[in-house]
């Protein structure tokens, strides 16, 4: 599922990436916190679309790369990486999420984990 404004602009091939994680019980809460950050902010994001989804992306049998990984951000630049990541660590305090294996949390116990890394495939000859 994504969500974007209308006059959002054209990604980049690579830079920070924002991963807020969930279990199926926290999602709705989770979900609910973060779009309202990510929605006032003016922020694209994509997140897992339905319980079953997310189900997959915490189970022990999904790629190690996107793994517990529930809503993705691609910050603008570091800046507003910074802002987003507190202000999703603020709004997801003391709720359940999965681990990711490739990232690195916020703050020790956050949902909120960053990573930089390429958003799509470079073309490579």
């Amino acid at each position: 599922c994504r969500v974007s404004p209308d006059d959002a602009a054209a990604g980049r091939r690579q830079g920070w990436k924002l991963h807020v994680s969930a279990v199926p019980l926290s999602a709705p809460m989770v979900l609910t916190r973060a779009a309202e950050v990510l929605v006032a902010a003016r922020a694209p994001f994509k997140c897992a679309g339905t319980p079953g989804r997310l189900a997959e992306l915490v189970s022990g049998h999904y790629d190690r790369g996107g793994g517990g990984k529930f809503i993705t951000r691609c910050p603008q630049d570091e800046h507003q990486l910074r802002w987003l990541a507190q202000e999703l660590h603020r709004g997801t305090p003391q709720l359940p999420g999965a681990g990711t294996l490739c990232e690195r949390p916020h703050r020790p116990g956050s949902l909120v984990r960053y990573r930089y890394g390429a958003f799509r495939g470079l073309p490579r000859l």
